[in-house]
């Protein structure tokens, strides 16, 4: 039986390889150099962007302290070397406090924004009870409490690297459940040495709290404000510490709130503002400043902070984030505390050392020392540490993430949002502790499944 000519079989020799695909060793080696290549700008990108969000937001804080005066820099005058004084006015205050909560908001409102997309256009949950939305709410209004008294209260009083290290002392709460959210019955070499590291870190947390807090004085109000604004700001990370089933009732409760409020929409609807008039005799009188500075510094801020966010994502999906994220991440608090005394020794030896970089007439709360000496031999050095290697441990999650490639945020992250204060702590704690990719994927396989119905019903009409 002959065959058709449109049916008959062709063998088609194989076209010869060019000598560019015959020999891969060049494009091995170009695309090992463009992977270097990323790491490093990556590496570079993360640790540049979070020490300026942080030294931005530091730097506008310490705007806000009052009678504060600084060593004005008289550059363009021939009297350079004289001692002047200068002070930002009350107006200024004011628009630096707007910029503030300006800071605040921008990550906010991406989180209000995707709430109402879910809410218009993704499958809808069903209600939780009364009781786990009255937990939701009451744990989520806290932290905007806390937060409001520890950047508009608290940190215009004290100096800029103590203002720095505090940050690290947000992991009250998280460093708590994860003591608590360990499974009893296990008994091994490891979970016992897991053990002591976390009860380690909630005893660094705590002491370093207290010590900050209340070594002056026990008795002073000020001391009491700055514990309950920390301790009322670590409580927005308390959903990715809590897991399904712990060894605790109230953690079980807890974790049923949490799964059952996923899609609950948040509002932050709390903002503590405090302003008073001062007056202080100085030589020098700033009644008003330069209104790009704060302008610069609010969109400055707000850039470095949606930009390392965005890097934080590429990171995981690509699997760069160990060298790429978690590394830079963990170098932040000390990098930024470096930045600071580098920059009070140069403005403390010379007022216009750092002109055209900083107003002459703005700076940081400098610490108050005799000598380098002093400051490296005082306890605070040795707090500092234990409160960085604790929150080291406790955001530990963020060295993991394997199999985290091409994922949607939402098994990246607990909370696909940022927080514009503490950027690399909120990004830390926010990297998913517990696995709760079997309920995405449970909720996907009904979402496929529903599909496959409609499709069936709309083939059988």
């Amino acid at each position: 039986m002959s065959r058709e000519s449109w049916d008959a079989f062709k063998y088609y020799p194989l076209t010869k390889q060019s000598a560019s695909m015959q020999d891969k060793k060049w494009l091995n080696v170009s695309i090992r150099v463009i992977k270097a290549f990323v790491y490093v700008f990556l590496f570079c990108s993360v640790l540049c962007t979070g020490l300026i969000a942080k030294f931005v937001v530091l730097f506008a804080v310490s705007q806000l302290k009052d009678e504060a005066t600084v060593q004005f820099c008289n550059y363009d005058s021939a009297g350079k070397n004289e001692n002047l004084q200068a002070r930002i006015s009350k107006k200024a205050k004011i628009v630096w406090t707007w910029y503030i909560i300006f800071m605040f908001l921008i990550p906010e409102c991406f989180t209000i924004f995707r709430a109402i997309w879910y809410f218009l256009f993704k499958k809808k949950v069903k209600l939780p009870g009364r009781r786990s939305i009255a937990v939701s709410l009451v744990l989520e209004i806290l932290h905007p409490v806390g937060v409001a008294l520890l950047i508009f209260y608290e940190l215009p009083k004290l100096n800029s690297v103590d203002a720095a290290v505090i940050f690290s002392c947000i992991c009250v709460i998280p460093s708590l459940l994860n003591l608590l959210a360990q499974n009893r019955k296990n008994t091994s070499n490891m979970f016992l040495l897991i053990l002591i590291i976390n009860f380690l870190a909630l005893i660094a947390q705590g002491t370093g709290v207290i010590l900050l807090c209340f070594i002056h004085n026990p008795q002073d109000f000020q001391g009491w404000v700055l514990f309950i604004a920390l301790v009322l700001s670590s409580c927005r990370w308390w959903c990715n510490y809590v897991p399904c089933s712990s060894y605790y009732g109230s953690l079980n409760f807890l974790a049923k709130s949490k799964t059952d409020n996923w899609h609950v929409f948040r509002g932050y609807t709390v903002e503590v503002i405090k302003m008073s008039s001062s007056r202080t005799n100085v030589n020098v009188l700033i009644a008003f400043s330069d209104k790009s500075v704060p302008l610069n510094s609010f969109l400055m801020q707000a850039f470095c902070a949606f930009f390392i966010y965005k890097a934080a994502k590429f990171a995981y999906q690509t699997g760069m984030h160990k060298f790429g994220f978690a590394l830079p991440l963990t170098l932040i608090t000390p990098g930024t505390v470096i930045i600071i005394l580098m920059f009070c020794i140069a403005r403390e030896n010379d007022p216009c050392a750092l002109h055209g970089l900083i107003p002459d007439y703005l700076f940081l709360n400098a610490p108050k020392f005799n000598s380098i000496t002093e400051f490296l031999l005082n306890w605070r050095i040795w707090c500092w540490l234990s409160l960085w290697l604790s929150q080291v441990w406790i955001t530990r999650q963020v060295w993991l993430g394997e199999h985290a490639k091409l994922a949607p945020v939402e098994r990246i992250f607990h909370n696909p949002s940022y927080d514009a204060f503490f950027v690399d702590q909120f990004l830390g704690l926010n990297k998913r502790k517990h696995d709760d990719s079997h309920t995405v994927k449970k909720e996907d396989e009904e979402e496929e499944d529903e599909e496959k119905e409609e499709d069936s019903i709309s083939e059988f009409e």
